[in-house]
């Protein structure tokens, strides 16, 4: 499991925030999308016990609400 330093994230939320054309908002945002990953997939197995594609893009349409409505 590779560990993504506190920078590294918030350079690419600042990246996405920033961006003006949508293939550079995009990249950004798999990039994003690729941190919190791994603790939406905890999340799901926490409360569910298992991991469902499904509710995994259930968690990433979430995320991305979440990250577009973050102020910086």
């Amino acid at each position: 499991m590779e560990n993504n330093t506190y920078y590294e994230i918030e350079e690419a939320l600042i990246g996405y925030k920033t961006a003006e054309l949508a293939i550079y908002k995009q990249e950004f945002l798999k990039q994003l999308l690729a941190y919190i990953t791994p603790l939406i997939k905890k999340k799901i197995k926490h409360y569910f016990g298992f991991i469902d594609e499904d509710m995994l893009q259930c968690g990433y349409v979430k995320s991305i609400e979440l990250i577009d409505r973050y102020d910086m």
